[in-house]
């Protein structure tokens, strides 16, 4: 049987590493229970205006302040998109032809697994894209799974949450990210639907090291990974530098953190994957930087996001890591350690198990 696996991976803004990872993370573990797979190489229709390597090209309305930093940092851009680009041409079983809304009818696959990331939000960019739903009639009579997909917050009106029902029974089986979406659509739709793990947790600390490069530094750092501003991050991570004795090293795209340490703005899949696993503490905003932070079992704390808070509180009450997360503004004088990764991992183990068999059901025909 064919399987094609759809979410944002190749086509994210900003070269977004956990969309890459997930993705990588989800096709590797469907090849462990003895399945093959194709990531499809899709453009939604939102980001036909977006240039991946030049940003600053881009089509549309840019506030012209952003584009002349974007222009000032044209081949940091370009640079890390070669090497994202480089890891889909080594790493990823993809298609060779890339798809839109204009071609997906050539599309000829026995299942469809439209696979996380924040898909079915009405606020996010390219979020509700009818390929997110297998919503074309090619595709009607074939398997469609939604394994661990995203719907942000769930800012649903009226007329959002009535093409979330209508879209939602395509699907043959349906499973969710978040909590909270999980008694979302129990409460809205009525449909039967699993909370699952993201697919990053599907693999074990060993399955990554094949991706790893030597150690990126030889002395003691802390790590940032940062993509929207937070009030209080930096400071904070300043502080815990400064704590352990360390160096800071900073993943972000706001260049003015530069003055705090060492930026790796353009750092490979690899590298990046790589500053988790040797940082002595990990300081982000992020939701995949607080998963690889537990995937390597970091200390770590994870800040708040305005309005994005449900995935980043999801996986701390799944994994018992509800003191990690601190609100914006908040500044720490010296870190908040983990006592154990002892319980966090028996509670992923339980959960790892029954993500692993909702994906065996789904795809026993």
């Amino acid at each position: 049987m064919r399987i094609a696996i759809i979410s944002y991976n190749i086509h994210s803004v900003w070269s977004n590493y956990g969309a890459v990872l997930h993705s990588w993370a989800f096709q590797q573990t469907l090849l462990k229970l003895g399945y093959e797979s194709k990531i499809l190489d899709y453009v939604v229709d939102d980001f036909k205006k977006y240039n991946f390597k030049y940003p600053a090209l881009s089509k549309g309305t840019l506030p012209i302040r952003n584009r002349i930093v974007l222009l000032a940092n044209v081949f940091m851009y370009a640079s890390r998109y070669a090497k994202f680009k480089n890891f889909f041409e080594e790493n990823y079983n993809k298609t060779s032809k890339q798809y839109n809304k204009d071609n997906v009818s050539e599309l000829d696959f026995d299942i469809y697994i439209c696979e996380s990331d924040v898909l079915w939000s009405p606020v996010s960019i390219g979020g509700m894209d009818r390929m997110f739903f297998f919503d074309y009639p090619n595709m009607a009579k074939k398997l469609k799974i939604a394994y661990s997909v995203s719907m942000g917050d769930m800012h649903y009106d009226d007329k959002s949450l009535s093409l979330l029902k209508r879209k939602i029974a395509n699907f043959d089986y349906v499973s969710v990210r978040e909590n909270t979406a999980k008694d979302f659509l129990n409460k809205n739709i009525k449909t039967d639907v699993e909370h699952v793990l993201d697919p990053v947790f599907l693999l074990n600390e060993n399955d990554y090291n094949s991706l790893l490069i030597d150690k990126a530094m030889d002395e003691d750092y802390v790590l940032v990974y940062s993509i929207n501003r937070t009030k209080g991050l930096m400071k904070t991570a300043r502080n815990i530098s400064e704590y352990y004795n360390a160096k800071l090293i900073i993943i972000s795209d706001f260049f003015i953190y530069s003055i705090y340490g060492k930026t790796r703005n353009n750092a490979s899949i690899t590298e990046f994957l790589t500053l988790f696993k040797n940082a002595k503490y990990v300081i982000t905003n992020t939701f995949h930087g607080a998963s690889f932070a537990i995937v390597f079992n970091k200390n770590f704390v994870v800040y708040s996001k305005y309005n994005k808070n449900a995935k980043i509180k999801s996986i701390l009450e799944t994994t018992s890591l509800n003191n990690q997360l601190l609100e914006e503004g908040v500044v720490l004088k010296k870190p908040i350690e983990i006592d154990s990764y002892k319980t966090v991992n028996a509670r992923l183990r339980k959960e790892k198990e029954k993500s692993i068999h909702f994906i065996k059901k789904a795809l026993s025909i």
